[in-house]
């Protein structure tokens, strides 16, 4: 006996999922450029203002480690970015996950900073000079530290969630679009002349037979088909309880026809029947078993309508 599956796993598409981690990097590095630069150019206006004769470059060499250590920490803060692009729609949680980066980000550069400093520059800083530079390091710097971080975060989410927010308009207009689509040729296959004369020719063979009840039964679900379709204007999703009623619509009127030629066996677990699903998605497979599956069969043809929650959903 041929069988032809119709599997309809679980598999939500996000909307917008959280933002990659080469956008979340670019992000950082950028940031900490253009935060070096702007602290280049401050410390350049400060000297010519103060001391228009005393070099400049020495002043640069001994902010570079400190800006050096910041780009070392970039791919961890990109980490960091792309965790809180998840975190769309849960305030609290977006709350301490800003809050907590801040503040572990802004400690680990101010132990990182006496590190690279050492590396540059072995002789001006020293090992056992470490404890006191951190005292300073933590004085003079964490406000500011924790600052940017917050800053650098606000920055990147308030991009990352506008992206969201485009892309779920995005998707949505192409749902819409899909959606109307699907109305649109259910409604010509419904509409076809030869779909109408199969279905009233089936209801004639009925009446013919003497199958009143079976004939009123099959026209009031040619009815509920036609009607359900129309009903489907502008949604975009509809539990999938109601597409396998839709489904069995179509069937019970395939069956009439070819009775004990076309079987369906439905397996969906009772939880998975809210899962929300594009309209008219299991139709046009279940016609094309019907059309081409019992078109060359000798045996009897089972369409089984399977439905699974996968290990991502």
């Amino acid at each position: 006996m041929p069988a032809h599956d119709l599997y309809a796993p679980e598999s939500p598409t996000p909307l917008a999922p959280g933002g990659g981690y080469r956008r979340a990097l670019a992000t950082s590095v950028v940031f900490v450029a253009c935060a070096w630069a702007f602290d280049i150019l401050k410390d350049y206006t400060a000297l010519r203002l103060v001391s228009a004769g005393e070099p400049y470059l020495p002043v640069l060499a001994d902010n570079a480690p400190f800006w050096v250590a910041w780009m070392a920490l970039t791919p961890l803060l990109a980490l960091q970015l792309r965790r809180a692009g998840r975190l769309r729609g849960d305030a609290a949680a977006l709350a301490v996950h800003v809050a907590l980066g801040a503040l572990g980000f802004s400690l680990l550069h101010l132990l990182l900073h006496p590190v690279v400093r050492i590396a540059a520059f072995p002789t001006a800083l020293g090992w056992a000079g470490v404890p006191r530079y951190l005292g300073y390091s933590f004085d003079r710097f964490m406000f500011g530290e924790v600052a940017q971080v917050t800053l650098l975060q606000i920055v990147y989410l308030a991009l990352e969630f506008r992206r969201q927010a485009h892309a779920s308009r995005l998707q949505a207009e192409r749902l819409r679009a899909q959606a109307a689509s699907a109305r649109l040729e259910a409604l010509q296959r419904q509409l076809n002349p030869h779909f109408l004369f199969n279905a009233l020719n089936s209801v004639s063979g009925l009446v013919r037979r003497g199958e009143e009840r079976a004939a009123v039964e099959t026209l009031a679900r040619l009815g509920d088909l036609l009607r359900s379709t129309l009903a489907l204007d502008g949604r975009l999703l509809l539990p999938l309880g109601e597409e396998l009623m839709l489904l069995d619509d179509y069937l019970a009127l395939a069956q009439v026809r070819f009775r004990d030629r076309l079987r369906a066996e439905v397996d969906v677990p009772e939880p998975l029947l809210d899962v929300r699903v594009p309209p008219l998605l299991l139709q046009p497979l279940a016609e094309n078993v019907v059309h081409h599956g019992l078109r060359d069969a000798e045996r009897p043809v089972t369409l089984r309508v399977r439905a699974r929650r996968t290990a991502e959903g």
